[in-house]
């Protein structure tokens, strides 16, 4: 998931939930969000900010370094952000 503040992501509705929780499910799966302002984020979308809270072993959440994402980078592995200078904040998803 990449946006600066998913602020038009339907990140509390039940359904988009309950994927999620099926995505992540089977083993091996991770879950990879960049963004910029996570404050803003749990604020916005608290059932998500909850929802996170059960998954944390299995979601890396990034941001880069120099506060700026690039338009075009849409899609991010744990290298690639690395590389990107970026900081992990939470998670360590392999």
């Amino acid at each position: 998931m990449f946006d600066d503040r998913f602020a038009g992501w339907p990140l509390d509705e039940p359904a988009v939930l309950q994927s999620l929780d099926g995505w992540l499910r089977p083993a091996g799966r991770c879950l990879r969000i960049v963004g910029l302002d996570f404050e803003a984020i749990a604020g916005l979308h608290p059932k998500f900010a909850r929802w996170r809270r059960d998954w944390t072993h299995r979601i890396e959440v990034w941001r880069p370094a120099d506060g700026l994402l690039a338009p075009g980078l849409r899609l991010c592995g744990s290298a690639l952000c690395s590389r990107c200078g970026w900081t992990r904040r939470i998670g360590a998803c392999n």
